[in-house]
């Protein structure tokens, strides 16, 4: 199975299940992306085991703190967990699409009028875009970011070091020219990436999308 995990995709997806929660009601929910990273998660369908699972489960910040690094848990079991499965935040699906058209067609509908509006995990080749000057002048200038033209297709599994994972936050299709429209984008980076941590970029640049169900 390709591997995804990442501490960019962690950070990415605990957030964007917290925030999905918090839309529905659960105030306060801020969820630990370290349970991700100490279970060695190996796939996508790893990491939406945990968000959907009865079994498993996301714990909060408070609950089980994110240090961000591997702790040397050899085989997450339930004893490594801190709460009680009752106590644990879970989501009911979260779906990956592949392929420009596949992904385009999802965060669209996602963010439709009449959509869940939901933020969403996008992966992408990492390349220039994780440079925070590279990152602020795709978010200043009309058109969003795109790789290089000369920029080699990805070689590596999906958590290896040329992918990085975001959260898609919202989407532009207001201009006449589709080469325009783009996805705006978070990042795990922090706020000194891009403008106030937000970039925006286009849609054929996603290798995979995570979309997730409530409710």
């Amino acid at each position: 199975m390709k591997k995804v995990m990442g501490k960019t995709f962690a950070i990415a997806f605990a957030d964007m299940v917290s925030t999905v929660l918090r839309m529905n009601g659960k105030t306060d929910v801020f969820l630990s992306p370290q349970i991700l990273i100490d279970a060695n998660c190996e796939d996508l369908s790893t990491a939406v085991d945990f968000a959907t699972n009865e079994e498993l489960g996301f714990e909060s910040q408070f609950a089980y703190p994110f240090f961000g690094i591997p702790r040397s848990i050899s085989r997450w079991s339930e004893d490594n967990y801190t709460v009680s499965k009752r106590e644990r935040h879970r989501i009911d699906d979260v779906k990956c699409f592949f392929g420009h058209d596949e992904i385009k067609s999802a965060i669209l509908a996602n963010f439709a009028e009449g959509g869940r509006k939901y933020p969403l995990v996008g992966i992408l080749r990492c390349n220039d875009f994780v440079d925070r000057q590279v990152a602020a002048v795709a978010s200043m200038e009309t058109m969003p970011y795109r790789f290089p033209v000369n920029t080699p297709p990805a070689q590596g599994a999906l958590g290896s070091s040329d992918r990085h994972a975001v959260l898609i936050v919202g989407v532009d299709t207001t201009f006449a020219d589709p080469e325009m429209h783009f996805c705006e984008v978070k990042s795990s980076h922090g706020k000194k990436w891009g403008v106030d941590g937000f970039s925006k970029v286009g849609f054929g640049e996603f290798d995979v999308v995570l979309v997730p169900y409530y409710g």
